[in-house]
């Protein structure tokens, strides 16, 4: 039976064996009917955070007038874990990644999470406050987890992509929002609990794309000078960011009482979500450059006027609203930074992730201690100073062009080599030596030769290459009447691109480049990639 499926998918041209899942890997129906499913993960882990922190609802159990307090304690306790841990990730981030590639461990991870969710209150009620800020900061170590693995799912796709599944992602966590918000009592902590597991459960389904290769992770290089200040230009952008509307969020948590605090957090999150569908759209409809350079403008104006507004009677805790949008936008920069210049998503989430965390941890410090001491010369004081920072970010720290030079610069240390040899090798300049030495270079071993094809098939291309080198373009075009868009896919794909890369750098779907591979596999009658790599670069 094993044979036949094989030979049904030489039939049809689909790679297999190196590229396709081990026959222990079950494809489930979910995967193929929902493939982006697992992106949403995202979502739910947000909405246990906006939950947690927007909301009094994981203390509805406590006496109204704690409550306020106890979020403050949880914010500041829960953050110091994960701040904590996903810096750890982001320096040991070989191992780190090996982690969250095991869904096993990232479950597992979830359930500690929303055990320690759910015991915070009743620890709070019969243990004392010391009991409940050890399972608070639990939760912190244990979503670390769903941070380190949302940065490397994320760091897998281009920049439109990106953007629409993060702003989708917003939307649905502020859809989760509400639905805990409408439950109340031991359910409604049941809920927020559970939303940890949900988040890995998505996170663990995969997209079924035998094309799909992980490339950067195993193989990620440093970007070069430029790009590394760029992204360090980001990091701090976001830490500014996250350290303004923590300070905002420090006082109006002083300040506010229980009934109060629940419309605010409702306000922003309803409002971060339709700022998500918003962006979605307008990726869509414009492109993801055009919507990023101008949503990262947009949204950094409404922070200077809410921050100037505050004093005027609008609460500055409002800053939440773009604080959240632009987390998001910034996040999904830095998962295509990884992805661009070729170096690990979960090392470049975890440092920017944890100096995020921490500023936002300082800010609610700050803030929770001028709430205590604020008068009017004060309020006007803390507006002006955060608008100057808001100000100072968009103008000096990152700017647009920033964005730009992301979007359009070429890729990172490789990209340049790489676009060498596959000019060379379309026109046939590469020794055998010379090709052999990029595939030890590429793959970190010397390049294998395939298995040939089975003696009923027609020759493939493999048995019928030039001695000691790979085809021509003109070769592959009068031979085996390959296209030129086909030619320069497939090559790409041999050099060790995945299938989003290819996509991404040559602004097609990711339907198109596995189309076309395909149909390069059925004229060569190659059956793997390791076939494909000795047929053209060997």
């Amino acid at each position: 039976m094993e044979k036949l499926r094989a030979d049904s998918k030489r039939a049809e041209g689909e790679p297999e064996a190196d590229d396709a899942p081990r026959a222990t890997e079950r494809i489930r129906p979910i995967d193929l009917q929902w493939p982006c499913l697992n992106l949403l993960g995202m979502g739910a882990w947000w909405a246990w955070i906006w939950l947690c922190y927007n909301s009094t609802q994981l203390f509805c159990l406590l006496p109204d007038a704690m409550q306020p307090n106890a979020v403050r304690f949880m914010y500041l306790a829960s953050t110091a874990g994960i701040a904590l841990m996903t810096l750890v990730g982001g320096l040991f981030w070989r191992r780190a990644t090996e982690l969250v590639r095991s869904n096993s461990f990232v479950i597992a991870m979830a359930v500690g999470a929303g055990v320690a969710s759910a015991l915070i209150t009743p620890l709070e009620l019969y243990a004392g406050f010391a009991a409940s800020v050890v399972a608070a900061t639990l939760t912190g170590v244990f979503t670390s987890a769903l941070c380190l693995k949302t940065g490397y799912l994320y760091g897998q796709m281009g920049l439109g992509y990106t953007l629409t599944a993060g702003c989708i992602a917003l939307a649905f966590a502020a859809c989760l929002f509400f639905t805990g918000m409408a439950l109340s009592g031991p359910v409604a902590i049941a809920f927020i609990s559970c939303l940890p597991v949900v988040s890995a459960g998505l996170m663990s389904l995969r997209e079924e794309d035998s094309l799909d290769i992980s490339f950067t992770p195993d193989n990620a290089s440093s970007p070069d000078r430029q790009a590394r200040g760029v992204f360090y230009r980001l990091t701090v952008a976001s830490c500014c960011i996250a350290l303004v509307a923590g300070v905002s969020r420090g006082i109006s948590t002083s300040v506010m009482d229980q009934g109060r605090y629940t419309e605010v957090g409702e306000l922003i999150v309803a409002c971060v979500g339709v700022i998500g569908i918003v962006i979605a759209g307008w990726v869509n409809a414009h492109g993801a450059k055009k919507a990023l350079k101008g949503s990262y403008t947009a949204l950094m104006m409404l922070a200077v006027v809410i921050s100037l507004l505050s004093n005027f009677g609008t609460l500055v805790s409002l800053l939440s609203i773009t604080k959240e949008s632009l987390w998001m936008v910034m996040s999904c920069l830095m998962a295509y930074m990884a992805f661009r210049f070729d170096f690990s998503p979960v090392r470049t989430f975890g440092i920017a992730q944890s100096g995020y965390f921490v500023s936002s941890l300082v800010g609610w410090g700050i803030g929770g201690v001028l709430g205590d001491l604020t008068t009017d010369a004060l309020k006007l004081s803390v507006s002006i100073v955060l608008c100057i920072v808001l100000l100072t970010v968009y103008v000096f720290v990152f700017r647009t062009v920033d964005i730009d030079f992301i979007v359009d610069h070429k890729r990172g240390r490789g990209h340049r080599n790489f676009v060498a040899t596959v000019g060379a090798g379309r026109k046939g300049y590469l020794s055998a030596e010379a090709r052999s030495g990029l595939l030890a270079n590429t793959f970190g071993g010397s390049s294998h030769p395939g298995e040939g094809t089975d003696g009923a098939n027609p020759p493939s291309a493999i048995d019928l290459r030039p001695q000691g080198r790979g085809y021509t373009d003109e070769e592959l075009t009068e031979t085996f009447a390959l296209s030129q868009r086909e030619i320069e896919i497939a090559r790409m794909f041999a050099q060790g691109r995945s299938a989003n890369w290819i996509a991404d750098e040559l602004t097609i779907s990711k339907n198109t480049v596995r189309s076309h591979l395909r149909a390069a596999y059925t004229k060569l009658n190659v059956h793997t990639r390791q076939e494909l790599i000795d047929a053209l670069d060997q």
